[in-house]
């Protein structure tokens, strides 16, 4: 039963976002979306949903950048609601968040996950960028600028 409803959901986000998000034999499914890789996990015994949105690899030394990082997470203020972390043995910056199952409405989804991906986006560029030396307060301003509409 969470197996199809995630699946109903995930045809739903993926008729909006014109992808494929067929779960697997793993209960995973994953689109690349404006160079930004998404990945669907279904915790189906939990009754979770992960979405996870990889933005590209960081270095152990940038500690301007972690320093962000941390800032940005402090009661999710530049992370749309999900969570910025770095996988330890990719060095990737991955932005995810864990949703409860089922969703009353699959509509539910939809505005939470413009807001990951609108953050995504804009840590993507953050990544992306030679200039990271600006302070959060400077980039604040931008964020809202980025958000992505499904």
């Amino acid at each position: 039963m969470i197996v199809e409803h995630t699946q109903d959901v995930l045809n739903s986000v993926g008729d909006i976002i014109q992808a494929d998000l067929t779960l697997d034999d793993t209960l995973q499914a994953g689109c690349v979306i404006q160079d930004i890789h998404v990945a669907f996990s279904l915790l189906e015994e939990e009754k979770l949903l992960v979405v996870a949105c990889y933005l590209g690899c960081v270095s152990e030394d940038d500690t301007d950048l972690f320093f962000q990082v941390l800032k940005a997470n402090y009661m999710w203020a530049y992370t749309g609601g999900a969570t910025l972390s770095i996988d330890e043995s990719t060095l990737q910056l991955c932005l995810h968040r864990v949703f409860e199952l089922p969703f009353e409405e699959i509509a539910d989804i939809e505005e939470a996950l413009s807001d990951i991906l609108g953050a995504a986006e804009y840590w993507k560029k953050q990544l992306d960028s030679d200039d990271q030396s600006l302070g959060m307060a400077d980039q604040t301003m931008h964020l809202g600028a980025h958000n992505i509409r499904i």
